[in-house]
């Protein structure tokens, strides 16, 4: 099992298998000061199940940390369960698309983050991004 990707959004939601993402795949949030708090911080994600995975409960555990690991903010911890369906062998796979918004993120300091997700406590994936001084407006002449 493994995550195929992890998409930090503006907006995220996941209807029939299908991820619909608004303002996806950003790298910075540009703050004016800090702490600065972030209204919204959507992420889609993407799980890959193999076969043999199937029928049997696991654990999604999603957060966003600091550079040190320290976790900022609410953390998202899911169980759940793959059945296997009439037709699907040894080899198949069935993918399960979420998104979860994180809402009113507040930031400490400028930097390095990233949100984290683990599958069954094992790290799986890691989408990295900062959180940068925002450029002061330039005058009008």
């Amino acid at each position: 099992m493994h995550v195929e990707y992890i998409i930090l959004a503006n907006g995220a939601e996941a209807v029939n298998n299908h991820h619909y993402i608004l303002g996806g795949g950003f790298d910075a949030i540009a703050a004016a000061s800090v702490p600065a708090t972030h209204a919204r911080l959507a992420v889609a994600i993407k799980v890959s199940i193999p076969y043999e995975a199937m029928s049997a409960e696991h654990r999604l555990e999603l957060s966003v940390v600091d550079q040190d690991e320290r976790v900022v903010g609410q953390q998202f911890d899911v169980k759940f369960e793959a059945g296997r369906p009439a037709g699907m062998r040894s080899g198949d796979h069935q993918s399960l698309v979420l998104a979860f918004n994180f809402l009113n993120v507040q930031f400490d300091s400028y930097g390095p983050y990233s949100v984290v997700s683990r599958l069954d406590a094992n790290e799986e994936g890691r989408s990295r991004f900062r959180v940068t001084e925002a450029a002061a407006p330039k005058p009008r002449a």
